[in-house]
């Protein structure tokens, strides 16, 4: 196989799919990807790990056809060093390869493509929709970090719950929930189901949506695929059920108000500095009048803001200082909005489209 390419070009593309490439000492061709000259001056190459795999296509003058496997990771490295065309050449015959830039050459060594891990796919498919990159990336963004991550269970997913025309984006560790609401492509779309991404899924596709292109869904219960730009992704899904989240949101509230949210992340900033690991991330909120005091544990920090608007009664509640700041990371009204019934009951945080949840601390 001997291919010319822009150094700059192959980058781009490899750097999609480099963190499905991750080498194990007892799978080291996990950490590879298999090239493949094909038709029409294209080259595909694909990656796959136990739980995903990619194909992604790119344009590159064709010298000869073949196949290979080259190590991703060592690739982009010797690729970052380099500029304008380089060439790759594979010899068979000592499964060695060349990478070629003007006066430099780099070697290394390919596996048997015989090794390569086989593609995950779909034959059976249950049901499919289209989603545009732009709304596919924001609830996948606004959802990631609020997945138990500590969990081997179906919470450490983000949740896709198709109804109607909409996507629900959801993802909960039972202390703070998030749930992204978008839109599907088809306005007359009228069916209802979900699937569970793992969270090591959802990270590996984000850097992949970088375009306003349309990505096509289809999945079935234990797998999904993503098409979109000359890109195949596909992933196993988790199983099981996924908790009703949407229960918690009540339809009715005694308590609502909104802070600056600026000025309370400034305080939250302050709060991180003066407690200690004892405090358990705790931030104490007592809400009175036309104010909102917001102290550290054992008030070693201590702030006074004014409410930007009240609606209810005075309450005092305890906040887990990550999870509020989580929030505030994704939100992106000006004015961040309180509402609760009581000072142990769930607390709505809702944001443009969005919905956010935290549990109070005791």
């Amino acid at each position: 196989m001997i291919i010319k390419i822009k150094a700059e070009d192959l980058t781009k593309v490899l750097s999609k799919i480099k963190y499905i490439a991750k080498s194990d000492k007892n799978r080291p061709e996990l950490g590879s990807g298999l090239f493949e000259t094909g038709c029409n001056g294209i080259t595909t190459i694909s990656v796959s790990s136990l739980v995903d795999s990619a194909i992604v296509s790119i344009s590159a003058e064709i010298i000869q056809d073949g196949k290979c496997m080259i190590d991703i990771a060592q690739l982009i490295s010797i690729l970052s060093t380099m500029s304008g065309e380089v060439e790759i050449e594979y010899n068979p015959d000592n499964s060695v390869v060349w990478i070629k830039n003007k006066k430099t050459k780099c070697r290394l060594n390919s596996l048997d493509v015989k090794k390569f891990l086989p593609r995950i796919n779909i034959s059976d498919v249950e049901s499919d929709f289209i989603i545009s990159s732009k709304d596919l990336k924001e609830g996948l963004q606004k959802t990631i970090k609020f997945v138990d991550s500590n969990s081997n269970a179906i919470m450490s997913g983000v949740c896709v719950n198709v109804q109607n025309n909409l996507v629900k984006f959801i993802a909960t560790n039972g202390s703070y929930m998030s749930i992204a609401v978008r839109s599907v492509k088809d306005e007359e779309f009228g069916r209802s189901f979900n699937f569970v991404l793992p969270r090591a899924s959802v990270a590996n596709i984000l850097p992949m949506l970088n375009g306003n292109e349309d990505v096509y869904l289809k999945f079935n219960s234990s797998r999904c695929c993503f098409e979109f730009s000359q890109v195949l992704y596909c992933t196993g899904l988790l199983e099981g059920k996924y908790p009703n989240c949407e229960g918690f949101i009540a339809k009715e509230y005694d308590v609502d108000f909104s802070v600056n949210k600026s000025d309370l992340k400034r305080v939250l900033e302050r709060i991180s500095i003066v407690e200690t690991k004892n405090d358990k991330h705790r931030v104490f909120f007592t809400v009175k009048g036309v104010l909102a005091t917001i102290e550290a544990k054992d008030y070693k920090c201590n702030d006074v803001l004014e409410l930007v608007e009240k609606n209810g009664n005075d309450i005092s509640f305890v906040l887990n200082r990550l999870f509020l700041e989580d929030v505030i990371s994704v939100l992106q009204v000006e004015n961040m909005r309180f509402k609760m019934t009581s000072s142990r009951s769930p607390i709505i945080l809702p944001d443009v489209g969005d919905t956010y949840l935290i549990m109070p601390m005791t």
